[in-house]
């Protein structure tokens, strides 16, 4: 249904509409940018409210053939697979090799470029103010606290922007901002993308583990490995694992810290996570409890 986002935009446009107006009391913006993008098909009431506002009839919005190939999605595809892998070096050597920004116009895109060079910035390069910079304007292409939805990008740039503040001394901000991406969670509708939250529950286990604050770090490890395992996938599977078994060594429970670390390097190795099946493995070896497998 490209065709129909490609209609909507182009009718959008010729009555000299921003997707703020045109999605006012109809649906967000963000939902709106996904629908023009391709990414999202609206149902029959948010179609007609569309094409009412925009003057047209719902038959020629659907029948339209617009014949709109995005340029930019191989280059998307490509950011998705290095993002979505952690795969950050090979990242940001795309990003700077291919002067993406050029491609994109729609916010969505130029919303995922600046949160993958934030996130780059971030991992790579350790420039904590810069990824602020970076995600900061990434979230404000779609996002408002006011929205009835968030998209799955949205919730983790809220999520990476608690961490950045914390690492940047301001915590309580941080703290915020990680707490409003546990309820943004609520607001997401699951698809293809939606394992990616997973992340968002090792972001604030891992800032309570720094902290100390053991208890409340394993509450939030356990939800990220029930959130992994309910939608059957292994994403950040192994980073909470890890986390959980380092918090029991700490607290003198041995038995279950090996056994959580041999899940997270049987998980690692299971998914080709080169990093994880090294620091896993460094742990158990360092505990003197490396499995033969």
């Amino acid at each position: 249904m490209a065709n129909l986002g490609s209609t909507i935009k182009k009718f959008r446009k010729q009555n000299k509409m921003t997707q703020k107006t045109l999605a006012e009391k109809i649906c967000s913006q963000s939902v709106l940018s996904r629908i023009e993008s391709g990414l999202e098909v609206p149902n029959a009431v948010v179609l007609h409210q569309l094409c009412e506002r925009l003057g047209i009839s719902v038959e020629k919005a659907v029948s339209s053939n617009v014949n709109h190939i995005s340029s930019n999605k191989d280059t998307l595809k490509k950011m998705s697979d290095y993002f979505d892998n952690n795969q950050y070096d090979q990242l940001k050597a795309f990003l700077k090799q291919n002067n993406c920004i050029n491609e994109f116009h729609e916010d969505v895109d130029l919303q995922f470029y600046y949160y993958c060079k934030g996130s780059c910035r971030y991992y790579v390069d350790s420039d904590y103010k810069g990824a602020l910079n970076d995600l900061t304007m990434a979230l404000e292409y779609t996002y408002s606290p006011n929205n009835h939805y968030f998209t799955t990008y949205e919730v983790l740039i809220l999520s990476c922007l608690g961490k950045v503040y914390i690492d940047l001394g301001r915590e309580a901000e941080g703290m915020n901002f990680l707490h409003d991406s546990l309820l943004a969670i609520n607001s997401v509708s699951m698809n293809e993308k939606s394992y990616l939250l997973t992340k968002i529950f090792y972001n604030i286990a891992s800032i309570h583990r720094q902290k100390k604050a053991y208890s409340d770090a394993k509450i939030y490890l356990e939800k990220g490995i029930q959130f992994a395992n309910d939608l059957h996938n292994s994403y950040y599977l192994s980073e909470l694992f890890y986390e959980k078994a380092s918090i029991s060594y700490v607290e003198g429970d041995h038995k279950t810290a090996y056994l959580d670390m041999s899940v997270a390097y049987g998980i690692a190795q299971g998914v080709e996570n080169k990093k994880m099946t090294l620091l896993t493995k460094e742990k158990l070896i360092k505990w003197d409890f490396y499995p033969v497998i």
